[in-house]
């Protein structure tokens, strides 16, 4: 595998993370671009309090991950479209539910990225698989992964595969610095904050009975 993108409301499913994890530890095969979006923050502080830590929790386990094996992973928000002169006082609400693998294989439906997702609710995702991404499937897979990325930073499709994760931190670089021409909404995420890691240290958000894994 070489590219996984990820599009979701939460992401606080540990055998994501931890299948992540050994794939990145695998010295034996290619490095991976993983471009993941995300809401920035928990919508309340009943879901921040369910899901958020978890996340944040996962996001470091990932972002530690990725920085000891050097595969190339990007974590996103994305600001909505304003007009001049207008700022974005909040960040887009994701609540897209989709995975891409190597423009091969697409998932796409009701289940989040979550243990209670994965493991006990009642959901139904959509599974579409090409046998490459060469194939007419795995094109439009990939011009599915390049308008949303479009969608997401404002600007024109995004369809590479090598570099991908380069291309979207400059792009938000670039807009949190201001330069000039540089119109792009997506920004790099911030977790886990200075509060989660205090939290973090304090809990462990996996051992709550918020997003279980298994039915009690």
């Amino acid at each position: 595998r070489r590219l996984i993108y990820i599009e979701t409301q939460y992401f606080s499913a540990h055998v994501l993370a931890e299948t992540l994890e050994r794939r990145m530890q695998s010295a034996s095969l290619p490095k991976l671009e993983i471009a993941i979006v995300l809401n920035m923050k928990a919508e309340t502080l009943k879901e921040q309090a369910a899901v958020g830590l978890a996340q944040a929790q996962l996001i470091d386990r990932v972002r530690k991950a990725a920085a000891a094996t050097g595969h190339a992973l990007g974590i996103y928000y994305s600001l909505p479209a304003c007009e001049p002169g207008e700022t974005a006082e909040h960040a887009t609400y994701i609540h897209s539910k989709l995975m891409i693998v190597d423009d091969a294989l697409l998932t796409v439906g009701s289940a989040n990225c979550t243990n209670r997702s994965m493991s006990v609710d009642t959901e139904l995702n959509c599974n579409l698989e090409a046998d490459s991404a060469d194939a007419p499937l795995g094109h439009s897979i990939r011009k599915l992964r390049g308008l949303l990325l479009a969608e997401h930073s404002g600007g024109a499709a995004i369809e590479r595969v090598e570099g991908l994760v380069a291309e979207l931190d400059a792009l938000a670089a670039g807009a949190d610095r201001g330069d000039a021409g540089c119109a792009c909404r997506l920004r790099r995420h911030p977790s886990p904050t200075e509060e989660e890691r205090t939290a973090l240290a304090l809990i462990d958000p996996q051992a709550l009975p918020f997003d279980p894994d298994g039915v009690e």
